[in-house]
């Protein structure tokens, strides 16, 4: 199921475009697919619990999606969209800081 849910994500022409390409542009691509699934994974986890959900909105939790770079051994948080207001204020504060 999670390969056909990634598939029904990414564009065909895209996914197409990526298995003819080379090098960077397959890394590219493939950083595109995982950003979908952890976006997808989120998206999961809030309707799978409606309580989880409601503290989030209510902006007592959030949820933070992230990507570690295997090369690099970074970790980079995602954006976490605008209905999740304990951490947008967090992160604007951690901006200034």
């Amino acid at each position: 199921p999670l390969i056909e849910e990634l598939q029904r994500a990414v564009p065909k022409e895209r996914a197409i475009a990526a298995r003819k390409a080379g090098g960077d542009d397959k890394r590219l691509f493939a950083d595109e697919v995982a950003r979908l699934n952890v976006e997808r994974t989120i998206a999961g986890i809030r309707a799978a619990s409606p309580g989880i959900d409601k503290l989030v909105r209510e902006g007592r939790i959030g949820i933070l999606g992230a990507m570690y770079d295997v090369h690099t051994g970074r970790v980079e948080f995602l954006s976490p969209g605008t209905d999740v207001p304990a951490l947008e204020a967090a992160m604007a504060q951690a901006k200034t800081s």
